[in-house]
């Protein structure tokens, strides 16, 4: 299996639709799920990605930031209990599709990140893939090899240790979270 062949498997395991909060009945008020549906990576030659989930709101506030660290938002509405927007085509000044990791927030709050935040806003991690080589820009803990001064890798290291095991934790925590709110 070829080097980036084994980043994007990992990273795809690692990618979720994150439902922020515990212990709710009914669940979150915005789902970012239909946005990872059929995967989370999204070939680039479409020159849009779909962002579409369901609400329970009159109109839902979504961010896109790139793997760059660039945000874009807009607000959309939400009809019949589902909203949906193209990135970059719905949002100002978005830059050209290409090879890049999208980090999409969505809620249905006054804002992103308040004091609701953990009933109002889910968050979703979406792979703009070229295909062949061209890979998005990932994060370093998906493409540092971990390597001491002498340029051995150092697969043992307790960071990629701890970054593995948090990885798996929040995996399955999200899974779980999902399943109890379905």
């Amino acid at each position: 299996m070829n080097r980036h062949l084994k980043i994007l498997t990992c990273l795809a395991l690692v990618v979720c639709v994150t439902c922020c909060g515990e212990g709710r009945a009914t669940g979150p008020s915005v789902s970012l799920r239909e946005s990872l549906v059929p995967s989370a990576i999204k070939p680039v030659v479409l020159g849009t990605v779909k962002i579409s989930g369901e609400a329970k709101g009159d109109k839902v506030k979504v961010r896109v930031t790139t793997s760059l660290g660039d945000s874009y938002s807009i607000e959309t509405k939400v009809a019949d209990g589902r909203f949906g927007c193209q990135f970059p085509q719905d949002f100002a000044g978005a830059p050209k599709l290409g090879p890049m990791l999208l980090y999409v927030d969505a809620t249905d709050a006054a804002e992103f990140g308040g004091k609701d935040a953990v009933q109002h806003q889910a968050e979703a991690t979406l792979i703009v893939s070229g295909g062949g080589d061209a890979l998005p820009d990932l994060p370093l803990a998906f493409t540092d090899a971990l390597t001491h001064s002498a340029a051995v890798p150092e697969i043992a290291r307790s960071i990629l240790l701890g970054i593995g095991i948090l990885a798996v934790a929040y995996t399955y925590r999200q899974a779980w979270l999902n399943h109890s709110a379905a």
